[in-house]
This record gives C-alpha cells, sequence and structure tokens, in this order.
C-alpha cells in the first residue's frame, strides 16, 4: 500500500483533561486534544481494525503522540460501530477505580479513554487515544498471563467486584514505577455483550481453569471453578 500524506481529524467532544488533580479524581488517561494529523499507513492491524500513530495539534496535548483506529470491514462513517468500544471503556473503568480504593500495591492503574473523532478528509470515523510506546502484554482473554502481579489481581477482583458476571482481561499497556497505564481490555460477560472479544461464560470458566492468584488477590474474593475451553495464548481471541 502506497504511503498517503497525513490526514487531519477532528474531535466533537468537548475537551476532557489529564492533570494530576482529574487523574484523582478517577482512572482515565484522556486525549485531551481536538484535532490532530495522522498517516492511513497502519503499523499494527488487527482482525477488524487497522492501527496508525499521528500527532496531536491543538489543545493541552499539542504535539503529543496519538494511535488511531479503523474498522478495516463494514462501514467506517457509523460511530455506533464503535459503542462496544465505549461500553467497554464505561464498565472497565467502574472496575478499576474500585480496585484502585484498595489500595493493595503503591501503583495505581489507569485506563486510556478513546474517542470517535471524524477524518475531515471523507468524513469517516476513527478512534483515537494516547499513544504509549512501552507497551506491554500483561494477559489475555484466554487465560494467558505474563506472571504480574498487579494485573494478575485486577483480573480476578474483576470477577468478584461483578458478582461473578464479569471478567476484564486481556490487560496491556505500560507499567512504571508509580502506575500501570491500560488500553483496549476485553470484558467477558455469561451474554456476551462486549463484542466479539467477550468469549462469555465459556471464556470466564476458561480464564479461571487457568489462573492462578497472586500475592496481591484476597481470598474472600469469588471465584470460577473453572473449566478449560481454550489454550492459553498471549493474542487476543476473537468469537
Amino acid at each position: 500500500m502506497p504511503l498517503r500524506s497525513p490526514r487531519l481529524c477532528i474531535c466533537h467532544r468537548r475537551l476532557g483533561g489529564t492533570s494530576i488533580r482529574e487523574l484523582q479524581k478517577d482512572c482515565l488517561l484522556r486525549n485531551n486534544a481536538s484535532r490532530g494529523t495522522y498517516d492511513r499507513q497502519p503499523f499494527a492491524y488487527g482482525a477488524f481494525r487497522s492501527v496508525a500513530k499521528g500527532k496531536y495539534t491543538k489543545g493541552p496535548r499539542a504535539g503529543d503522540a496519538m494511535v488511531v483506529k479503523w474498522f478495516t470491514t463494514g462501514t467506517v462513517f457509523e460511530e455506533s460501530y464503535y459503542d462496544t468500544d465505549v461500553l467497554t471503556v464505561k464498565t472497565a473503568t467502574g472496575i478499576i477505580n474500585a480496585f484502585n480504593a484498595l489500595n493493595l500495591a503503591t501503583q495505581k492503574v489507569y485506563l486510556n479513554q478513546p474517542e470517535v473523532w471524524k477524518d475531515l478528509n471523507d468524513d469517516s470515523k476513527l478512534l483515537v487515544e494516547p499513544y504509549m510506546a512501552d507497551f506491554r502484554k500483561f494477559n489475555s482473554n484466554t487465560g494467558g498471563t505474563s506472571g504480574d502481579s498487579l494485573m494478575t489481581a485486577l483480573s480476578h477482583y474483576s470477577y468478584h467486584h461483578s458478582g461473578a458476571k464479569l471478567l476484564l482481561c486481556d490487560l496491556q499497556g505500560a507499567a512504571r514505577s508509580d502506575c500501570y497505564i491500560i488500553t483496549d481490555p476485553v470484558v467477558m460477560s455469561a451474554r456476551r455483550e462486549y463484542g466479539p472479544t467477550d468469549l462469555g461464560q465459556a471464556g470466564i470458566n476458561n480464564f479461571f481453569y487457568h489462573h492462578r492468584c497472586s500475592s496481591l488477590c484476597q481470598p474472600h474474593w469469588q471465584k470460577n471453578r473453572g473449566q478449560y475451553q481454550y489454550t492459553p495464548v498471549m493474542t487476543t481471541t476473537l468469537t
């Protein structure tokens, strides 16, 4: 694919923020910008989406790097195609805020908040969020794990916090001395309400089949007896 010139994107929502004061209020890291440039030549591909790097050009984050994602199948003009992403972030935010309040570790967990932006060239819809250079995978939706104790505990806690209804997993992002920043997590539910990466009750059962509690998991947290369904791999599995 030939390299195209950068396209200008624009945001249609009120600016958020990522000041230290706001970080203390919730776990979300926002774009805090309203405009940016990006190139349609992706640096990564998923089953349904392409991923490219760009730069914010307007707002407090001007000059910082951003990530742009778009669907490679279906209509790219409907904002509703990103509804599952928005729902997943909303659910994950509640879980992570509650987890941070437990103060199990010195590091807090923050979550990149994606926003739906519009490409000014063709009006296609994009998903935009802050870029992370030191990206790594902590666990997957099939029970694969790097062994990170805090991320292992977060996934286990999500099941307990939701009353055994949900599981937050496929945790990936950056681990720093004072915090973790995760992006694009997966929520699994019995009714498969969270898109193609939601493996349903079978996925939840499988996750706990492979789960081994870390030093931060608490004895009173609810557990699933577990049942084998998938071989654990450190990539995202789709239904």
